[in-house]
């Protein structure tokens, strides 16, 4: 099933060739599903060689699929980077742009999928929220989402894609960008 809500583009960075798509569900308890889609012309993006799953950091430099989480009204939150290579990064933060890294590296995504469709790269992830929120009570309960993209072409532009972009320069851990709640 393809995503449903069309990312936006942010109005410092138009890359009007390319649309971007993406959706979380819950698929068990604590446990999420991000789709992506990034339709265009991909020969003009530079996209990553597909490679294993691994830990990476600095993703998001590049062509880079993100996910933010955090229980509904919490100032912590989650942050998921997903490479089309299939490299992957998770970050805990405390509060804004505060990262938490005293309880070392939070758990991998589940499963990870990349692939390409002719004009179309689809990308789709599981992560165990509870496991990396380290709160399976909190990760039960609605969750604030953020949905987001960082797409690189050939010629060295970078454009940000979300569900809905704060005023100023593109910032997916704002607090605006958490734009779908996700119900118990």
């Amino acid at each position: 099933m393809p995503p449903a809500r069309t990312l936006v583009d942010h109005a410092s960075t138009p890359l009007p060739a390319v649309t971007v798509a993406a959706d979380a569900l819950r698929v068990g308890r604590g446990l999420l599903r991000f789709d992506w889609t990034v339709e265009g012309p991909l020969e003009a993006l530079l996209l990553p060689d597909p490679c294993e799953p691994r830990a990476a950091d600095d993703l998001w430099r590049h062509t880079c699929l993100e996910a933010f989480v955090r229980p509904a009204g919490a100032r912590a939150y989650v942050e998921l980077n997903l490479s089309p290579s299939r490299a992957f990064a998770v970050y805990r933060f405390r509060a804004y742009r505060e990262r938490d890294d005293a309880a070392g590296r939070p758990s991998a995504p589940t499963r990870i999928e990349a692939r390409r469709e002719g004009a179309r790269l689809v990308l789709s992830a599981r992560l165990d929220v509870a496991a990396v929120l380290g709160d399976p009570e909190a990760a039960s309960g609605p969750l604030d989402v953020g949905l987001s993209a960082v797409v690189e072409t050939a010629d060295g532009r970078v454009a940000y894609f979300a569900l809905r972009h704060p005023e100023g320069k593109p910032d997916f851990h704002h607090d605006d960008a958490f734009a779908l709640r996700l119900e118990a």
